[in-house]
């Protein structure tokens, strides 16, 4: 095999590589968020909303791994108006049950761990958190 043949053969193997290397960092399924300051997390569930992706809350856990059934926002969106940037991440909005509190959501794929991200006050306040697949 020629050299200029192995670099067309390595070549066309990366361009088909990328795109679905790509199009497995999608939202969906369900994800664990970071821990709270209590020790507790809980289970998100990405789906479509019209155009956008949304999250909600579906299961809570203390931190003893505990479920906790009555915990009072299950079903409510933790995420909405998501959609993908042009740099290959997601925006939209976050909502923080701890402080009641919604943020501009950045949200990134770093490896198989989502990286979450919210600011308020143009950026002056983030908080974030790295959510694994359940």
């Amino acid at each position: 095999m020629t050299n200029a043949f192995r670099f067309l053969v390595v070549s066309a193997v990366m361009a088909t590589a990328q795109p679905s290397m790509a199009m497995d960092q999608t939202l969906t399924g369900i994800w664990k968020t970071g821990t709270d300051d209590a020790g507790g997390y809980l289970h998100v569930r990405f789906h479509p909303c019209g155009d956008k992706t949304c999250g909600d809350i579906v299961e809570a856990f203390d931190r003893d791994d505990v479920s906790q059934p009555a915990y009072e926002h299950l079903g409510r969106k933790i995420l909405w108006d998501v959609e993908t940037t042009r740099s290959g991440g997601f925006a939209g909005l976050v909502w923080a049950p701890d402080t009641e509190k919604t943020y501009r959501a950045k949200i990134s794929f770093k490896g198989d761990v989502l990286k979450v991200s919210g600011c308020v006050a143009g950026g002056l306040f983030c908080r974030s958190q790295n959510w694994s697949p359940k």
